[in-house]
């Protein structure tokens, strides 16, 4: 037969594992559901970023087959090719003609703005959008921003095409205005990706 002290000192001893297996449980079960939840987590930003990433590669596509949009591009571009932007705004009484074309330029330079709206939302994602079509967003910019300052002023709205104003002065100082997740570096690296677009 076993001494009994020995059975006793076995069994305090079974008695304190067992009690650090207890303690240790609740921790274990603390650290999965951190560990999970940190997945998960994870698992949703991945997610969300291929979604406003489609977005955006969606919103480009239907902008490029859209003729509405083209239309309104194309009279932007010859008016400011005329070098009437400013102009149509600034002019006391205007054509029927030229009535059309203020709003095609307005509709056309609303775009930007919307698509601004999108990434400020985090709907659409600005560095896909900046790899695209960086250069002719800030060309575009340059070739409004007079018309934009009267439109301003004769309003007296200085918030008329703020966001568009300020992406444009953003990338054009090599800054992200929503990106703040990539190196500084990667801006002064990448902007010959985009190149100038009529």
């Amino acid at each position: 037969m076993s001494d009994p002290a020995t059975v006793i000192d076995a069994y305090s001893q079974a008695i304190h594992w067992t009690s650090y297996l207890s303690a240790i449980s609740p921790i274990a079960i603390v650290v999965s559901a951190v560990v999970a939840l940190r997945v998960g987590f994870n698992a949703i930003r991945h997610q969300r970023s291929i979604a406003r990433r489609r977005a955006t590669l969606d919103l480009l596509l239907s902008l490029e087959s859209d003729p509405y949009y083209q239309k309104v591009s194309a009279t932007f571009r010859d008016v400011r090719d005329a070098g009437g932007l400013k102009g149509l705004i600034e002019a006391d009484r205007l054509s029927v003609r030229e009535q059309e074309e203020l709003l095609h330029v307005k509709s056309f330079i609303n775009q930007y703005e919307l698509i601004c709206c999108g990434m400020i939302e985090d709907t659409l994602d600005e560095l896909f959008y900046f790899q695209f079509y960086r250069g002719a967003f800030i060309h575009h910019w340059h070739a409004s921003k007079d018309l934009v300052f009267s439109a301003r002023a004769k309003s007296g709205n200085l918030r008329i095409f703020e966001r568009f104003e300020r992406f444009a002065t953003a990338w054009e100082n090599n800054i992200f205005v929503t990106r703040s997740d990539l190196p500084s570096s990667y801006m002064s690296n990448n902007c010959q990706v985009a190149v100038k677009q009529g």
